[in-house]
């Protein structure tokens, strides 16, 4: 896994200074592998304040089972850090976009491409658009085909920031 081990110029770690940034007061690090059709997720729960690591696992799964995985690391998240969640937050985190897990892939991966760049946006738009041939009610999909259009059309310069959550970042506020 590969994790941030040297500091800011102040001093403080790297998730110390996401936390300040974010006004969170826990930041969850980790990193996703893939291999054929499994993948490895390493995460880890770090306290925004004092940058001790609360929780940390690594888990491996077939890819058929990313949805169950990702309960499970929330559920082991929630779990560490020791709060009891209401029935709407619960349902909030178990809700999916997409029961499709190929669609979801391909969504990553148009995100994946629509990170590097206005050279990389044809090719976020042509994978997205298999996402939605897979699940046409896979409005997250959608979304990033209209961003992925709307970055065409104004050459980059769509007013959206670069794109780390594979939504448009207007003023700073991303919109998932």
């Amino acid at each position: 896994m590969r994790s941030s081990t040297g500091g800011d110029r102040d001093g403080t770690t790297v998730p110390d200074h996401v936390a300040r940034q974010l006004r969170v007061s826990h930041v969850v690090e980790g990193s996703v592998r893939k291999a054929g059709g499994r993948v490895r997720i390493a995460a880890q729960l770090i306290d925004g304040a004092r940058g001790n690591h609360l929780w940390a696992e690594r888990y491996d799964r077939d890819l058929d089972d990313i949805f169950a995985l990702q309960d499970e690391i929330s559920k082991a998240i929630v779990e560490a850090l020791k709060v009891k969640l209401l029935p709407t937050e619960r349902q909030a985190i178990e809700r999916r976009s997409t029961h499709n897990p190929e669609a979801y892939q391909l969504y990553l991966l148009s995100r994946h491409y629509l990170q590097h760049g206005i050279r990389h946006v044809e090719i976020a738009l042509r994978i997205c658009q298999r996402a939605v041939e897979v699940d046409p009610n896979y409005a997250r999909a959608w979304a990033m085909i209209a961003h992925s259009q709307a970055e065409l059309h104004f050459g980059g310069s769509a007013g959206f920031g670069k794109v780390r959550t594979g939504f448009p970042v207007i003023s700073g506020h991303s919109f998932q």
